[in-house]
């Protein structure tokens, strides 16, 4: 992406937070309708896949969302859905390990689908009634099975970087570019001092006002420096 590009894409971007912070509140959907949203798509995508429905429930506080059925094997879909900020990305290791011990008991698999939303002219303000670019990234596997607390630090700080790696397992060119962008834009930031000196910085024991997205390219750059443990 050009200068030129990289200018435009960014003058949209604040055009659209400026758009969406001006919605009236109850012109957005609420945690509901988002995670139907989210579930009606996820339906259709496992149906285009060959899958077949079994069961399914839209209550916000049950999982698995969707009991789905392939060449003889169940499988226990966990849906989250939420603005396309990179928090869709994940899922909460609590409700992961209530999910596999409960498909265990009927020989099934878990999957995660994480769909994030766009609103279209609004950003992350998931406004009712207007056109939506949707981030899916397909199915991913859950397995947090007989992991002890150290393995399993490293397999969820993995889980939220990975979508920033190229497929031989390094940052990829456009994560760096941006990471050295915020580090230069914000030089005299706690974070980016830290960082220059070598030292080691748990995000949430500062008071940051930090996008989810920049904190997971830290981590993917920084990877033994920038930590997000609560």
């Amino acid at each position: 992406m050009t200068e030129d590009n990289e200018e435009v894409f960014r003058k949209f971007e604040e055009a659209e937070l400026k758009a969406g912070q001006n919605v009236d509140p109850k012109q957005l959907l609420s945690k509901q309708e988002i995670h139907e949203f989210g579930i009606d798509i996820i339906y259709k995508y496992a149906i285009e896949q060959g899958f077949e429905v079994v069961d399914g429930t839209t209550d916000i506080n049950n999982h698995p969302q969707l009991v789905l059925r392939k060449n003889g094997k169940i499988y226990f879909v966990m849906v989250q859905t939420g603005p396309a900020d990179g928090t869709h990305l994940t899922y909460d290791h609590d409700i992961g390990m209530q999910t596999l011990n409960n498909a265990k008991q009927h020989d099934a698999e878990v999957l995660f689908a994480g769909v994030g939303l766009r609103c279209m002219g609004y950003g992350l303000a998931l406004v009712r009634n207007k056109g939506f670019i949707i981030d899916f990234r397909g199915f991913e596997d859950v397995d947090l099975v007989s992991l002890n607390p150290e393995d399993l630090l490293s397999f969820l700080n993995y889980k939220r970087i990975k979508w920033n790696l190229d497929e031989n397992q390094k940052p990829k060119h456009a994560v760096i570019a941006r990471v050295n962008k915020w580090v230069i834009d914000n030089k005299n930031s706690i974070v980016a001092k830290k960082i220059t000196s070598g030292e080691i910085i748990n995000i949430p024991d500062y008071d940051l006002d930090l996008d989810y997205q920049i904190i997971t390219d830290l981590m993917t750059i920084y990877p033994d420096q920038i930590f997000d443990e609560k």
